[in-house]
């Protein structure tokens, strides 16, 4: 069995999935940001607004675990493309 890998996208893909999740990471601080300034800017005020605000927010460390967990993803498929391309540098009819 053959396994043919394009290892140039697989590097490209990671790098934008970890790019992605960096934009993500800052997307998530602007809305958090936004959300907790919800009573502050007098956009929403009273009880509903605290618990939403507390809603939201309780759940806050989900959302950057999520864009970590992201950025890992990407981070590794760079790795492993770089491993494959370095196991098979000069064995290229060499099956993996």
């Amino acid at each position: 069995m053959k396994l043919e890998v394009d290892t140039i996208k697989l590097k490209e893909s990671g790098e934008s999935i970890s790019k992605l999740a960096d934009d993500l990471d800052t997307n998530f601080t602007g809305l958090f940001k936004r959300v907790l300034n919800v009573r502050e800017d007098q956009i929403w005020r009273g009880k509903s607004a605290d618990e939403y605000v507390r809603s939201v927010t309780s759940s806050k460390d989900q959302y950057f675990d999520y864009a970590s967990t992201l950025k890992v993803l990407g981070e590794y498929m760079k790795e492993y493309a770089e491993q494959l391309e370095s196991a098979t540098t000069g064995n290229e009819s060499e099956e993996l």
